[in-house]
């Protein structure tokens, strides 16, 4: 009959209590870690815990502040590894630092009120966990240009880990101010993942370093405050499944990569957003707000005032979706771009002040949308609908096809148009007392062929140059 050996086991925290005799094996059953008594030593000594050629490895058995000592020398220990197997460090020889569950209190910083500087490339922060919440690395750092992780180096990678500052001082509100994670700008060579970057519910902490361009690659990074991935700066790196709150993905131009990332308000560009976005989500004021929103914006979904309000929404848009005053709205705004399945609120599309001169095709707009108020409209629209209206599609020059337009106010009429507009196959219905296709000024030269429409066209202002159009006017047309 074999026998069976077992060792002396239980949780880390069960066996922290307990002095093994020298020699005497012990086993944490949660941590999966093998400990040997000396006999003197409280939980024994960690024989995992190496210095190899290429690793360190950090176990938090003191206290806070005693594990973030520990975790400063393994960082300092891990530099002096210079040829990891036997070759310089590189992108593709690299050394890490790998961090135990637990908390590392670095408190007000050292001498010089540092945390962790992280200096050196090719040197990496690494929990042992997938749970970032279970390797803490935090401070109470009040001192300006410093954080509890401050990262000066390039080409540096931190996994698995909680970043958090709990300062309670207030501060400038620009880039000095200490923050959870403080790095240098434009860190190209940055590879961040499965971190959170937190604060304690003072509004004067920041999680992230604010007003410096993030240019890294940003994976699974969330974030509970504001502020964060360049605020009143660039976010030009790669963001992929990155949460974080208002003012965030930068405000000066959010030219990077964005893929199933979420904000709130004034997020993605508030000036300009000329990256590529993918399955992400804003609050208002958010993807080239009061800016320029000339990137690729691919089912991204935004509520009042986004995809260029008061600026222009000259890019390409998907499957996107906006509240009330989108895609290219407000005073001034301009709706150049391309829109392909897009549903927008009140006043969207180069409404409300703006300008339409963009192509759309299947998209759908609220009331007052697609309206070109402040000037001519010379946009293309393909299989476009706005019902329910209380004005008409208004000062439109440009081509219309396949469209249904609603007017249910009395004496509005579906479509007031310009010299050179080209309408055909659509269907237009205007309200008692307005006409389906009408002009506020005379002598109007269109072209309409094969719409079908409640009131037809108001012949006074509107000359249809097509002898035989097909139109059918019916006054029980319905959508």
């Amino acid at each position: 009959m074999s026998q069976k050996i077992q060792l002396r086991r239980g949780t880390f925290a069960e066996l922290g209590t307990v002095t093994p005799d020298s020699g005497e094996p012990i086993w944490t059953t949660d941590r999966k870690l093998l400990y040997v008594g000396d006999g003197s030593t409280q939980g024994g000594i960690n024989v995992n815990k190496l210095h190899s050629d290429a690793m360190v490895v950090v176990d938090p058995i003191g206290t806070p502040t005693e594990n973030a000592q520990k975790l400063r020398d393994a960082y300092a220990a891990a530099k002096n590894i210079t040829t990891p197997f036997g070759e310089a460090r590189s992108a593709l020889n690299r050394v890490v630092v790998l961090v135990l569950p637990g908390v590392y209190d670095f408190a007000t910083g050292d001498g010089s009120n540092n945390g962790l500087v992280m200096d050196t490339e090719f040197v990496d922060l690494i929990g042992l966990t997938s749970e970032p919440s279970e390797v803490v690395i935090t401070s109470q750092i009040a001192t300006a240009s410093r954080g509890t992780l401050q990262q000066t180096a390039d080409n540096i990678k931190i996994a698995n880990l909680t970043l958090e500052i709990t300062d309670i001082s207030v501060h400038q509100a620009d880039s000095t101010d200490p923050a959870g994670y403080f790095p240098d700008g434009d860190l190209t060579a940055t590879v961040i993942s499965n971190v959170n970057c937190i604060f304690d519910s003072n509004p004067n902490s920041r999680p992230m370093r604010t007003d410096v361009n993030y240019a890294g690659t940003y994976i699974g990074v969330i974030s509970n405050g504001f502020g964060c991935f360049g605020q009143r700066a660039d976010a030009s790196g790669t963001f992929i499944d990155c949460v974080a709150d208002n003012n965030s993905f930068g405000k000066t131009d959010a030219s990077g990569t964005f893929i199933r990332c979420v904000g709130s308000s004034l997020c993605f560009g508030w000036d300009d957003a000329s990256g590529t976005f993918i399955d992400c989500k804003a609050v208002d004021n958010s993807f080239g707000y009061q800016g320029d929103a000339s990137g690729k914006f691919i089912r991204c979904e935004g509520n009042t005032y986004c995809f260029g309000y008061e600026g222009t929404a000259s890019g390409e848009f998907t499957d996107c979706q906006s509240g009330v005053a989108g895609f290219g709205s407000g005073s001034g705004g301009t709706a150049s771009g391309t829109f392909t399945r897009c549903t927008g609120g009140l006043f969207s599309f180069g409404s409300m002040g703006g300008t339409l001169s963009g192509t759309l095709i299947d998209c759908e707009g609220g009331d007052q949308s697609f309206n070109s108020a402040s000037g001519q409209s010379s946009a293309v629209m393909v299989r476009c609908r706005s019902i329910a209206r209380t004005t008409a599609v208004q000062n439109f020059a440009g081509r219309m096809e396949d469209c249904v337009f609603e007017a249910t106010t009395t004496d509005i009429n579906a479509v007031e148009v310009l010299t050179g507009a080209r309408i055909y196959d659509s269907l237009l219905v205007s309200h008692s007392g307005g006409y389906s296709i009408s002009a506020l000024s005379a002598t109007q030269t269109v072209k309409v062929a094969h719409c079908r429409m409640n009131t037809g066209i108001y012949t006074t202002n509107v000359t249809n140059q097509i002898s035989t159009p097909h139109n059918v006017t019916d006054s029980n047309v319905i959508l």
